[in-house]
């Protein structure tokens, strides 16, 4: 079969559309006509030539619904027989389509972009490698998505619809590292807590781990990904169903950094250091043997308090991850938005019981809080 790293499609500069003539699409017929034979006749070699004429004669010409169409069918059929060098070569083509076509996310795309990666193997078996080969669709896929977004967030991040399904693929396949990083940019705070509660119930998180040491990482990661809305639903979800004996505001010996997560998702959009820094604080005796905690609150000190570094400019396990997942394309300052801006406007219907447990934390001897609105949900 044919190594995909033999036949690249670059995206350069974009050409002018020429219509296809009476006589161009009779050819473009017979050769799909003739593409069908191919596969009936097991002539893969032919088939994934075929694919590629018609590539660029659909593409020139504009017709980008038929194109996407013809490599979705032409990939599949290859995965189906073995063909996986030509496969991840169609897979790419496929995916540089999406992005010349500007076609807009939706079910459809969603759909087959499934079908593909699910499809495609991991690696290619006479080059076994520790990265996952799928890693360059998928970033591809997540650029398109960028580029035909109208949400801020989804821009810099890509479409949450999009990183939901690459989450729930690689989840289904027990690759649960690459599932968490698309889980983290996704839209479902249920689904994302259903699979943390699962990760640690198997035992696949670090022993010296308690449960609520593990949702704290977590939460401190979205913030961190300026994602304060979805941490507050993220953190609802997982505590009623791992610790259902807990209620807002969580506290309780069962899991007392359950209740330091719910006031730091409250603290963070008011950006009043005071109040952070208390918090902090009073448990930081919980966490100080966690190296990730600790680095992730320097973060959110600096991008939301104006708290100076610890040492030299933090932020490299965000980047890394956000890197990872763009395919390495751009800074990580770059890639995030300059607030939680997910659109939504819900009331925190704890926002009483907040004043009261900010109250509790403070003593009585701090300022009353004013929400500021340029960095909530």
């Amino acid at each position: 079969f044919i190594k995909s790293n033999r036949f690249s499609f670059s995206v350069g500069r974009a050409r002018p559309r020429v219509p296809l003539c009476s006589n161009a699409m009779a050819q473009v017929s017979r050769l799909e006509k003739k593409l069908d034979t191919c596969f009936e006749n097991k002539e893969y070699y032919e088939a994934h030539q075929i694919c590629r004429t018609l590539f660029y004669r659909l593409s020139a010409s504009g017709k980008f619904e038929e194109l996407l169409s013809l490599l979705e069918k032409g990939c599949l059929t290859l995965i189906q027989v073995g063909q996986f060098g030509s496969a991840y070569d169609l897979s790419e083509a496929f995916a540089e389509t999406l992005m010349k076509s500007a076609f807009p996310v939706n079910e459809q795309r969603l759909t087959s972009i499934a079908k593909i990666v699910k499809g495609l193997p991991p690696q290619l078996d006479e080059n076994i490698e520790d990265k996952d080969r799928r890693v360059k669709f998928v970033a591809a896929c997540v650029k398109w998505s960028q580029s035909v977004s109208s949400r801020p967030s989804e821009k810099a991040r890509g479409s949450a619809s999009l990183h939901a399904l690459f989450a729930r693929v690689f989840y289904s396949e027990g690759a649960v590292d690459m599932a968490r990083s698309h889980f983290m940019l996704s839209d479902s705070a249920e689904d994302y807590a259903a699979f943390l509660q699962d990760w640690y119930v198997r035992g696949e998180v670090q022993k010296e781990k308690s449960s609520d040491l593990w949702i704290t990482v977590a939460v401190l990661q979205l913030i961190c990904l300026r994602r304060v809305s979805f941490a507050r639903r993220l953190l609802s979800s997982y505590i009623s169903s791992s610790f259902s004996s807990l209620s807002p505001p969580y506290k309780g010996t069962v899991a007392p950094l359950a209740h330091f997560c719910w006031m730091l998702v409250r603290i963070v959009p008011t950006k009043n250091i005071q109040h952070f820094t208390a918090l902090v604080a009073k448990y930081r005796s919980q966490f100080v043997s966690d190296d990730s905690i600790i680095s992730y609150l320097d973060q959110t000190g600096q991008l939301y308090f104006g708290v100076a570094p610890r040492c030299g400019g933090g932020g490299g396990m965000i980047g890394n991850l956000l890197k990872g997942l763009m395919g390495g394309q751009q800074a990580e300052k770059e890639k995030l938005p300059s607030s939680d801006d997910e659109g939504e406007t819900t009331t925190d219907p704890d926002a009483s019981l907040f004043q009261s447990e900010l109250a509790l934390l403070l003593k009585g001897d701090a300022p009353a809080m004013v929400q500021q609105d340029d960095d909530l949900d």
